[in-house]
């Protein structure tokens, strides 16, 4: 099968693209924030570094402890690294298909409470088609490979 490139929604609104890199590069803040945090820096040293109250701090490391993107690389990374022109279309379709997904789920087979419910990989592409950062030609081309 040969892969036709569609026009990547950055290039098509520079809008989208700038949009991407913002919420990238906050990702990228939290993560890096609970790191030093982890390695025990002050919320004040971080706080200094970063040009913030503490208190701003301290609620970014609750987010950031509570976002699953923060934790490590996610499918809604990959994409916003690509909508943010960081990765070539071709090399977004590679790592997303060799990509370990997994499907929503609940802990308990029985429970319907919110806190047992799981959020699977996948639904970061849901997102992401929902967002305006992959096409639905992507998703579908993902959705053949990976199933």
């Amino acid at each position: 099968m040969t892969i036709h490139a569609p026009v990547r929604p950055a290039a098509a609104d520079p809008l989208t693209a700038a949009r991407a890199a913002k919420e990238l590069a906050e990702v990228r803040l939290l993560r890096e924030a609970l790191r030093a945090c982890e390695a025990g820096r002050s919320q004040v040293a971080i706080a200094d570094v970063l040009g913030v109250s503490q208190a701003a701090v301290s609620k970014m490391l609750v987010r950031a402890r509570l976002a699953p993107e923060v934790a490590g690389d996610t499918p809604w990374e990959v994409v916003l690294r690509y909508a943010a022109g960081e990765l070539s279309h071709e090399e977004m379709i590679e790592v997303l298909t060799a990509w370990p997904w997994t499907h929503d789920r609940f802990l308990d087979a029985g429970s319907v409470w919110p806190e047992r419910y799981v959020r699977g990989s996948w639904q970061d592409l849901v997102r992401s088609v929902d967002d305006g950062y992959l096409s639905g030609e992507d998703y579908a081309l993902l959705f053949e490979r990976t199933a």
